[in-house]
């Protein structure tokens, strides 16, 4: 039965619900109302059985209290709140996260796919590469470029004329490597975790666009997106986001926030759903472990321009063979800390995405080095 509910009560709340604005809460409260009573086959009662509908509420209070004092006994993590206990008994996540989880999920779509291409060039208006503090560096360059290589490369050996089906030119190959290697690196850079994605609200109204609103889509999902773990905001530039996404939706703490973040669960917790598996969250804090074993980096612009450096530039086997030896650790560290000492952090960051220049000036000196090195 709450199988059957859920899926109806999605369907209602969430079909064509992509670009739009969220309802008011008092529409998500309702719903959940309805969602609470029909799971237990609830139904109102003549005036003449009122009495029974008082004894009804006073046992379904009773319980509940009983639920919250005994949770640590039989759960680890936060008691969610009373209006979603019914969802943690059957294991269904609450409406208003359903929106949510939708609602990210078409920013993560319309970034990669680039399509429907407004949704998308909003989308980008907003999505920036942060340091550790939050501290905006540069808007979030193409990742996914390689995808539609591939599929427009694809498309010429069909269509054109005297070409084979699926066999590219050397043009085209070279082309497609460097996107994806463009896309390796942009996620080895975000491994390292000296930079991170947050969504945020332009500054003022782009008219060839659309008018800024706090309520409206894409802007309603800033706190709920920032509010995600870092490690969950990571995969946003893989292909893989929308199963951490779940993963990471299905086990936070049910509470009446539009945002994975309340005031409960702010630290790391675990939470035991019905199914007997523990399953630890670090979500909503500040990624107290990252912060403890990277505490050098985010402190010190010029080691975490360094971090950075590194991150970029050995990423395939043949480059980190370049690092066979503390020996060699330390020239190439030497050699890039004396970059970032020069560029600084943000320039740094910005010249890997944005300038082709930048990476291959810095890709020189590292295979003069490395030639000096090896001789």
């Amino acid at each position: 039965m709450a199988n059957i509910v859920r899926s109806l009560m999605a369907g209602v709340m969430l079909h064509g619900a992509d670009y739009i604005r969220p309802p008011n809460i008092s529409v998500f409260i309702g719903m959940q109302k309805i969602y609470n009573n029909t799971i237990f086959q609830k139904r109102s009662l003549p005036y003449y059985l009122i009495e029974k509908g008082i004894y009804e509420k006073q046992v379904l209070h009773k319980n509940n209290t009983n639920f919250e004092l005994n949770f640590q006994k039989n759960y680890l993590g936060h008691c969610p709140e009373r209006v979603f206990i019914n969802n943690f008994l059957v294991g269904h996540i609450p409406l208003h996260f359903m929106y949510m989880k939708q609602g990210i999920m078409s920013i993560y779509k319309a970034f990669r796919y680039v399509l429907p291409v407004l949704p998308a060039k909003i989308v980008r208006m907003g999505l920036f590469l942060c340091n550790r503090f939050g501290e905006r560096i540069c808007k979030l360059p193409e990742v996914f470029r390689y995808e539609r290589l591939r599929s427009e490369f694809i498309n010429r050996t069909r269509f054109d004329q005297g070409r084979r089906p699926g066999f590219l030119s050397t043009e085209e190959n070279d082309s497609l490597w460097a996107a994806k290697m463009f896309a390796y690196r942009m996620r080895a850079l975000l491994d390292s975790d000296t930079v991170e994605v947050r969504l945020f609200m332009p500054d003022k109204d782009d008219i060839s666009l659309h008018k800024i609103d706090k309520k409206s889509w894409p802007w309603y999902l800033v706190e709920a997106f920032n509010s995600l773990d870092n490690s969950i905001r990571k995969a946003f530039l893989s292909e893989h986001f929308e199963t951490n996404l779940k993963r990471a939706v299905n086990t936070a703490h049910f509470h009446s926030d539009m945002s994975f973040k309340c005031e409960v669960c702010k630290h790391p917790i675990s939470i035991k759903r019905s199914s007997g598996i523990s399953i630890p969250l670090n979500y909503n804090h500040e990624d107290w472990v990252v912060n403890n074993v990277y505490e050098w980096t985010t402190k010190n612009q010029r080691v975490a321009g360094t971090q950075a450096l590194i991150s970029w530039f050995f990423v395939r086997k043949d480059e980190k063979l370049l690092l066979s030896t503390e020996y060699h650790v330390s020239q190439f560290y030497g050699l890039l800390e004396r970059i970032s000492l020069q560029e600084g952090f943000n320039n740094i960051i910005g010249g890997l995405l944005f300038s082709k220049e930048f990476r291959e000036g810095i890709r020189k000196v590292i295979k003069f080095l490395a030639e000096s090195i090896y001789d």
